[in-house]
């Protein structure tokens, strides 16, 4: 499933459309073997591919159809969080609170509104969850980049709301941009 979401990654167009509905077949078909029970971890790393390639194709695809794909990352993003978690598996545990949180912005993207901010609101959490297990000092880069997409998702929500918490997302957002541009 994997090399095959890569081959759909870097090939573009209806080729690359139909590698990465292959990854999907390919990440279901293994959940059609392995139950959370049985195989625990290897469940949740497969639940956890298969909303990277539902979130990529939910990128890739406009309307209805890349929400339900991105939808559907969120659902298997979660059913990951559910075996994963930060006492047992700290590093994937972290790297799916990211990657959650990457998919909930755009999901804020397509769905503006008080729909749109509650997963905007979400994401903030997942990226302060990330940023407890990844820092400055263990994963210099990778922190940065938490921390810049931490502080876009607080600028976007300093501009979504016109009041005085606003006003402190926004200043909160430029302290971050400005943590993560000294590494």
């Amino acid at each position: 499933g994997n090399t095959l979401r890569i081959i759909g990654e870097r090939t573009g167009g209806i080729a690359g459309r139909n590698y990465l509905q292959k990854a999907l077949t390919a990440f279901n078909s293994a959940l059609d073997l392995l139950t959370r029970d049985s195989a625990d971890l290897q469940w949740a790393m497969t639940q956890h591919n298969l909303a990277s390639v539902s979130c990529i194709l939910g990128r890739k695809t406009e309307g209805h159809a890349g929400l339900k794909y991105l939808h559907e990352a969120h659902a298997s993003f979660d059913a990951a969080l559910e075996v994963r978690n930060r006492a047992s598996s700290q590093s994937d545990w972290a790297r799916t609170q990211q990657n959650r949180a990457t998919l909930l912005l755009l999901l804020w993207d397509r769905i503006r509104g008080d729909a749109g901010l509650e997963y905007l609101k979400e994401a903030l959490v997942g990226f302060n969850a990330a940023l407890e297990v990844i820092t400055k000092q263990s994963a210099p880069l990778k922190w940065a980049m938490i921390q810049q997409n931490r502080s876009g998702a607080l600028s976007q929500l300093g501009q979504a709301l016109i009041d005085d918490a606003g006003l402190n997302y926004l200043r909160e957002a430029h302290i971050g941009f400005g943590a993560a541009l000294e590494v």
